[in-house]
This record gives structure tokens, sequence and C-alpha cells, in this order.
């Protein structure tokens, strides 16, 4: 009888475990360490190009911690505000055209920058562009973006578009292998 009651509890631990590494929600990663893993990738970046929604995204809090970020590393971040469906395209290639981007990083997932038809003109494009393009969750990554990065306890995940990252012939650092997921587009 002891056996079984302690063979139940491990086995309720255990679910316990798995119910909260698939299911808990992740930490976000900061902008400092997101352009820092943005650098490791690409040590010559100059231009990050940012979209979000400010009506949903607390600028107060991320601006101070770009500004921080861009200083830290020498780059310029150019930041786009997206508050209909319609701004997407023009925001985009204003990003790209006017600024000159080297990495697309979209921030928040809000109805529109994270509706279906954002999403998979914003993945569609930046291959097309050769931008490397930041996502804010793994069904991006999925869909085709290259990268998301979330924290799980201590650990920064990656989760990488292998399919895409071979497109935009971009390598994984060697550092980040081991925490690294491969997704191959739909």
């Amino acid at each position: 009888m002891k056996r079984t009651g302690m063979w139940i509890a491990a086995l309720l631990i255990d679910m316990i475990l798995f119910i909260s590494f698939f299911f808990a929600e992740p930490r976000i990663v900061t902008p400092l360490q997101q352009i820092y893993i943005m650098k490791q990738f690409f040590p010559e970046l100059k231009c990050v190009g940012v979209l979000w929604n400010e009506n949903v995204v607390d600028t107060n809090k991320l601006y101070p911690q770009l500004e921080r970020a861009s200083a830290q590393f020498g780059i310029k971040i150019v930041v786009s505000n997206v508050q209909q469906i319609k701004d997407v395209p023009t925001e985009f290639k204003n990003l790209k055209q006017k600024h000159n981007i080297q990495v697309l990083w979209v921030i928040g997932d809000d109805e529109i920058l994270n509706g279906e038809v954002s999403r998979k003109y914003l993945i569609k494009q930046s291959i097309f562009s050769n931008l490397p393009l930041f996502a804010p969750s793994n069904l991006w990554v999925n869909e085709g973006a290259f990268i998301s990065i979330i924290k799980e306890g201590n650990a920064t995940k990656l989760f990488v578009n292998q399919q895409t990252a071979k497109v935009l012939s971009i390598n994984i650092p060697e550092a980040y292998l081991e925490n690294t997921i491969f997704y191959a587009a739909k």
C-alpha cells in the first residue's frame, strides 16, 4: 500500500512538472537580451526595425529599455507604430526603404500584428526582403518567421525555423545550439 501511494505521488509530481513545462507562461526576454542575441547572430548589425501597437505595448516601459540597448550595442532602433491592419505594409516598407533595417522585430501579440493576415504578410515579406524576423511567439516561427526567444526558468530558449534560416543563410551560433528548438515551416 505504501509503494502504491508513493508511486501515485511520484506520478502526480511528474504530471505537474509536465503541465508546467508545456503550459506555463513563458517569461518575456528583455529588449537588452533580445538585442544581445541579435548581435550574436549578426555582429555587423547596425539597424533594427521594430513594429508594435502602442495601444497594446507598454511604451513607457519599453522605450527606455530600447534606448539603453541601442546605446549599449551601438545600433539604431527604429520603432513603427501599427494601430490598424492597413498600417502593416506601409510601416514595413517604411522601415525597410527609409531606414534600411537589417532585422525586423515584432513586439507584442495583439490582434492586429498577430492576426493571420498581418503575420503571414510580415513573414513572407521579411523572407523576400532577406530580413530575419524576430517574432513574438513560436506560432510565427512555425509559419516561417526566423526566430522567437523566450525565457523558461533560467534558460533562454530559441525557436528557429530551420528552412528560413537556410534561405537567409543564417547559422546558429554554437553557444545557442543546446537551447535551440528547430521548426520547419508548414
